[in-house]
């Protein structure tokens, strides 16, 4: 049963917004709450509102709510493993460790007593974020590096990073506002991705970025879909 509260639910106001986004023009009454500094005082207090509004309402299911969450967290299992799968001679898992909220992924030699090596901790790399996420991780052909997409704001708006697997450290080599898909070319010297359109969020140009070139987004257009409609997906042949 929903509370009696007479807390008034908050009014929004409406707005309508002529944008050209993607090559359409378009009309939205809501545009006005899109704010990428997260700073707006409107939005803010309208967010908040509308969060107060849904406290009051929901008050009375409060208990009901903490019993279902309780519930579905002993039905997870806090040690867990993924069926492994076997890439260029390693075998690759996903670990979740109990008291953890973030996955290890890790890979194995395809060999007798071969030692587990940590890819990525990704409660590490969380730590000091409120959110973080990996949307891919992409060894190279040979083995030695490792090419993965992090985000840590929740806008998909990947960070891909280059990590030296013999040394554990990470290379120069980032790129901003790229989707999460990385694909490697045959001489591990440089990898292709998807550039973000950074109004729209849409991937729309494909590009390749050489290793050793820092920050730099790569200089090498492969394509671009000028309609920010098409989902880019690349594939290389190799031998």
């Amino acid at each position: 049963m929903l509370s009696t509260s007479k807390t008034a639910a908050p009014r929004w106001r409406s707005a309508a917004t002529a944008r050209d986004l993607a090559q359409w023009h378009t009309h939205g009454p809501y545009y006005w709450l899109r704010d990428d500094t997260r700073l707006d005082p409107r939005v803010l207090g309208y967010l908040n509102a509308e969060n107060a509004y849904t406290d009051a309402q929901l008050k009375p299911l409060q208990g009901l709510q903490e019993k279902l969450y309780e519930e579905i967290v002993a039905r997870i299992p806090q040690d867990d493993v993924s069926v492994p799968y076997r890439k260029r001679g390693y075998w690759y898992v996903t670990r979740l460790k109990a008291g953890s909220e973030y996955p290890i992924y890790a890979r194995r030699r395809d060999a007798a007593d071969a030692p587990e090596e940590v890819l990525l901790d990704v409660n590490q790399l969380a730590q000091g974020h409120d959110y973080f996420n990996v949307g891919t991780y992409v060894p190279s052909h040979d083995n030695r590096l490792l090419a993965y997409a992090e985000d840590s704001v929740g806008r998909r708006q990947y960070l891909l990073r280059v990590k030296d697997l013999a040394s554990g450290s990470l290379l120069d080599d980032t790129i901003e506002n790229a989707e999460p898909s990385i694909v490697w070319a045959g001489d591990d010297k440089s990898f292709l991705y998807v550039e973000k359109d950074p109004v729209t969020l849409l991937g729309f140009r494909v590009r390749r970025h050489v290793l050793g070139t820092g920050r730099r987004a790569g200089p090498n257009r492969v394509g671009t879909d000028r309609h920010h409609v098409l989902y880019r997906h690349q594939r290389i042949k190799i031998g």
